[in-house]
């Protein structure tokens, strides 16, 4: 006995340390989300039924991305060390109604006109991956210092968000992919707008630059959209934030600055709206958070210091794009461009609506968006889907879907806005608001790889930071608490 306690202890530090690894690393993957479908192309065109029409633009294949190993792996390390802990949390708010969401989903497949259509099934059990990737993290979060682990989660963020934008100022000021493309980076030709001054930014008016096109190229990173890119920065600069704010050491806070200026160009150059607004959105929350629902009032004058940081870097910015800010519209101005946009969101809001009350109980079917939509509608090509998550469940998965999808987003929000607040919580709570307002705009939170684990994975850390009782920072302690330095 005395010999076997030594050895179950370690090999429960390994998984234990195995575990964390594997978080930070599904974070550090997160931009190089590339689909790997070759080896099953075959097998993906048999499985179309006969009698079913797919449209040129629906994606029929069977796909894999890194983030689907990682989380395997993350729940497999999981589950070597607590089986049962996991187990039971799948009965327990808010995971039981994703849990919920994801049986209504299969019978409105098993009820639509796709029923015998696999693919459509193996998309679902993609989806409900991410139930076991929150189960993971609540149990990762339970047995860590919240504070050490979210430092951690928060640098692995901002640093590689940063090398991102790193990569777009390239695209951008070069107005060329860097041939990345096995790495994930799309055409920048799908996303250009009227550009007829032909300039980048300002400096190119006093050096008389121009680019041989009349339109300018969106930077991306490596995602495989600008809008998505965007909500990444959002998710990150808060992140940068909550570490300037808990860093005592000025060293780091220097080391910062820059990188959240980085980060202010590259949402810039991103040119997206619904991201700017998040990031307006998510700092006010914070804000708020502090003055009136924090005990420990320490923090307010760093708070005031990340507000002076985000107005110089929003006006540096303006003024070095303000001539394509302009061009873009819906930012400092509207133009024609930006009601283009907006008028393709609200026609494919209007057509959501009405298979909504075509099927308001279970749906269309999950995924069948794209199947039975009638592509032109008002004389435009209506190729994706509509571009808000909640119309979107509620197309394809009734009225009985949204529901428990909302239950589950309730359910979170109701335990994070519980006092006492720590900083963890205060700044996961802003970026779940901010995802929210996200998610009326896009609908790759519930579509794309990047976007599934970007927001459920915030909502784990926030629900088990709000949940866990041994609190970092104790309400009724009114001098800043840091944890020793390593």
């Amino acid at each position: 006995m005395l010999i076997q306690r030594p050895f179950y202890f370690w090999i429960q530090r390994l998984l234990y340390l195995f575990s964390n690894a594997v978080l930070i690393l599904l974070f550090l993957l997160l931009p190089f989300q590339k689909r790997f479908r070759a080896f099953l192309s075959e097998f993906s065109d048999r499985m179309v039924p006969d009698g079913l029409v797919l449209p040129d633009f629906f994606y029929r294949h069977i796909e894999f991305f890194p983030g689907d190993l990682v989380i395997f792996v993350l729940v497999l390390l999981v589950l070597l060390q607590a089986p049962k802990t996991l187990g039971s949390k799948l009965f327990t708010a808010p995971v039981r109604w994703l849990v919920l969401f994801c049986l209504t989903a299969f019978f409105s497949i098993a009820l639509s006109p796709a029923r015998h259509y696999l693919l459509q099934y193996v998309r679902l059990l993609q989806f409900s991956t991410m139930i076991l990737l929150f189960c993971a993290i609540e149990y990762i979060v339970a047995q860590n210092r919240i504070r050490q682990l979210i430092k951690w989660i928060a640098w692995t963020v901002v640093i590689t968000i940063g090398i991102q934008c790193i990569i777009a100022c390239i695209q951008y000021f070069s107005q060329s992919p860097l041939g990345l493309h096995k790495m994930g980076e799309p055409p920048l030709h799908w996303f250009s707008f009227p550009n007829p001054g032909k300039q980048r930014w300002i400096f190119d008016q006093f050096s008389h630059f121009q680019l041989p096109l009349n339109v300018l190229y969106r930077a991306t990173g490596l995602f495989s959209h600008p809008n998505v890119f965007g909500g990444f920065l959002f998710f990150s600069l808060l992140n940068a934030s909550y570490l300037y704010v808990i860093h005592q050491e000025k060293w780091i806070k220097w080391v910062l600055i820059p990188l959240i200026f980085l980060h202010f160009l590259g949402l810039s150059i991103s040119f997206c709206r619904a991201a700017m607004i998040a990031c307006i959105i998510g700092t006010i929350i914070w804000t708020v958070i502090q003055y009136f629902w924090m005990e420990d009032f320490s923090y307010r004058k760093e708070m005031k210091k990340v507000w002076l940081l985000f107005f110089i870097s929003s006006i540096i910015c303006l003024a070095l794009f303000q001539q394509q800010f302009f061009n873009r519209g819906g930012i400092i101005n509207y133009n024609q461009v930006a009601q283009y946009a907006d008028e393709e969101r609200i026609v494919y809001q209007e057509v959501a609506l009405k298979m909504i009350k075509a099927n308001p109980w279970l749906g269309i079917g999950f995924n069948n968006f794209q199947l039975f939509n009638d592509p032109i509608q008002f004389g435009l090509f209506l190729c994706a889907k509509v571009h808000n998550i909640y119309l979107l469940v509620a197309v394809e998965t009734g009225i009985i879907g949204f529901i428990f999808f909302g239950a589950f987003l309730f359910s979170i929000l109701k335990k994070a806005i519980q006092k006492p607040f720590s900083q963890e919580q205060a700044v996961f709570l802003s970026i779940f608001i901010g995802f929210l307002w996200i998610g009326c705009c896009d609908y790759y939170f519930v579509e794309q790889m990047y976007g599934k684990i970007l927001f459920f994975t915030s909502l784990a850390l926030l629900n088990a930071i709000a949940q866990k009782t041994t609190i970092l920072q104790p309400y009724h302690l009114k001098k800043r608490a840091f944890l020793p330095r390593s």
